[in-house]
């Protein structure tokens, strides 16, 4: 998949001095969302600690060694994978398939190098991009993001997990395995176990994603890990926008409860998921219902009722637990009453 050859003699120093000729100091960072650049904090950024470790390391010279390796896939996603860099536990590669890159045909003339691509306004780690490893001829990037803490929740949707025709991806397994089902309430009864201040703390990430001008991609649920050891729901895969569309609350919530696949999960058939496990994984979506809801009460934020995701939750039988209503129109009610829309 990625030649070697040459990479047997190259390490980060050659690349380096491609990379590093033109900075300028001190540096000047530009944010993704558009803000006027500043000057560089005094601490150390995750951009220097990468570059500092990748040239301590000889992280290009290992670089194709690690991607042809598929023991180090962390995720395998519609458009990207995302692979762990051995003895690194602070950050991430990911890159477009179908993207073969970095063949070093020329040691003489190195054509890759790093670029700083860190946004300064985001709070906190959201798996958020802080380098672009370039290769200039032909153009090919690969992107190094910070590593997220936690296990991934719930199930992806069928788009990640069959082709167009139906046919299961290389490597997936099929949405009704029962594999897939434990997953699902695994998850969901970690996340219930979490105080209301953990979904408080998962709509201010939420607020300020959207206010640093990225989107989140929940329809993956897998986009959002549980970490059981912090109590947190933290977010990954964000992708920059240009829309005027702030409020996701509705869909996030439709995503983390598992709407779509809990309808799989509830059809299981007699043998493969018994009646308690069932009733336990009821439980278990109204609890994380209700302290998402509450979290929103307590933020004094509103749901937008025209958000897709979060109409088809309203829909769904499981939510009768919930509002002991079956009247999609009273459930719309129920949630005026309570403050949320």
């Amino acid at each position: 998949m990625f030649k070697t050859n040459m990479l047997q003699h190259i390490c980060f120093t050659n690349i380096q001095k491609a990379s590093f000729k033109n900075q300028l100091s001190p540096k000047k960072y530009i944010s993704f969302s558009g803000n006027d650049s500043f000057e560089k904090k005094a601490q150390e950024t995750d951009y220097e600690k990468f570059e500092k470790w990748a040239y301590k390391n000889c992280f290009f010279h290992k670089l194709p060694s690690i991607l042809n390796n598929r023991k180090n896939i962390l995720g395998n996603g519609f458009h990207n994978i995302v692979y762990e860099i051995p003895n690194n536990n602070d950050f991430v590669i990911r890159f477009r398939k179908g993207q073969f890159p970095f063949s070093f045909e020329d040691e003489s003339e190195p054509n890759v190098y790093l670029k700083d691509i860190e946004d300064y306004n985001l709070k906190r780690n959201y798996g958020q991009p802080i380098a672009l490893i370039i290769q200039t001829r032909p153009h090919k990037e690969i992107e190094i993001l910070k590593k997220q803490k936690g296990k991934a929740h719930g199930v992806p949707p069928a788009s990640v997990i069959y082709d167009e025709f139906g046919r299961l991806r290389f490597g997936e397994i099929s949405l009704h395995d029962i594999s897939r089902k434990i997953q699902y309430s695994k998850s969901l009864k970690a996340i219930a176990r979490f105080p209301i201040s953990s979904y408080e703390k998962l709509l201010d990430d939420i607020i300020d994603i959207k206010q640093s001008g990225y989107s989140i991609d929940y329809e993956n649920p897998n986009n959002f890990l549980y970490d059981e050891e912090n109590q947190r729901i933290n977010i990954i895969d964000l992708n920059r926008i240009n829309t005027t569309n702030k409020n996701d609350f509705g869909n996030i919530l439709s995503t983390i409860v598992g709407n779509k696949y809990s309808m799989i999960y509830m059809a299981s058939a007699k043998g493969t998921i018994n009646k308690a496990d069932k009733d336990e994984t009821i439980k278990n979506f109204v609890t994380v219902m209700d302290k998402f809801i509450k979290a929103m009460q307590n933020k004094n934020l509103k749901f937008d009722t025209k958000n897709y995701y979060f109409r088809e939750l309203l829909e769904n039988p499981l939510c009768d637990y919930f509002f002991d209503e079956t009247d999609y129109t009273r459930r719309m009610d129920k949630l005026k009453e309570m403050g949320v829309i």
